[in-house]
């Protein structure tokens, strides 16, 4: 749903991002600056574990999409993670901590404005809900590491509960071809929209 580059471009990201693992850690930079040269142009993402991660679960998902070749790549990349995390055990839950406040703050932001005004914000909640989405994926990563984010997550369920006055469910909102790889009871907030209510913009 959220890299509009395709699956092949995609594995390029996650080797140069796999690639630069031990570097990431030791710099302790949250955002890291990759270039990725691939067949359709050159490509400028920001690295984070979780970025990482997300591409290597979007991978797949499409796994039936990919080549043998692709296949064995994508293993050697989430090999490639699973070692740098075992080796980087203390930086890696410091960086993760990071990156899910990062994000918390970042949607805490936008559903502020969505409350005060839903017809302007809610225009931009394709976009914005990536963010929440991130949510879900780090706070599972977190969980498989043994990594407590109790603290964080009542935030986004205190979260939830605002968008959820504000909730009229539907259609997945991103490409309906996507909807199959997302679950609509635990990522309800992709099944749907909130209410835009003019009358209640200020």
């Amino acid at each position: 749903m959220f890299f509009e580059h395709n699956l092949q471009d995609e594995l390029l990201v996650a080797e140069v991002m796999a690639a630069e693992l031990n570097d990431y850690f030791y710099r302790g930079e949250l955002f890291h600056q990759v270039v990725v040269h691939t067949p359709h142009g050159e490509l400028m993402p920001k690295m984070t574990l979780g970025g990482l991660w997300e591409r290597l679960l979007d991978l797949r998902d499409h796994w039936t999409q990919l080549s043998p070749g692709e296949k064995r790549r994508w293993q050697v990349v989430e090999h490639a993670f699973s070692e740098a995390w075992a080796y980087h055990k203390e930086q890696a839950e410091v960086l993760l901590r990071r990156e899910f406040e990062s994000y918390l703050h970042s949607w805490r932001w936008y559903m502020e404005d969505l409350i005060d005004a839903p017809y302007r914000a809610g225009k931009n909640y394709a976009a914005e809900v990536h963010n929440r989405q991130r949510l879900t994926l780090l706070g599972k990563l977190a969980t498989d590491h043994g990594i407590d984010l109790s603290a964080g997550q009542k935030a986004v369920d205190a979260l939830d509960n605002q968008l959820r006055q504000l909730w009229r469910p539907g259609k997945y909102i991103g490409r309906a071809d996507e909807a199959q790889y997302h679950n609509p009871v635990e990522e309800w907030y992709l099944f749907g929209r909130p209410a835009e209510d003019r009358s209640s913009e200020k």
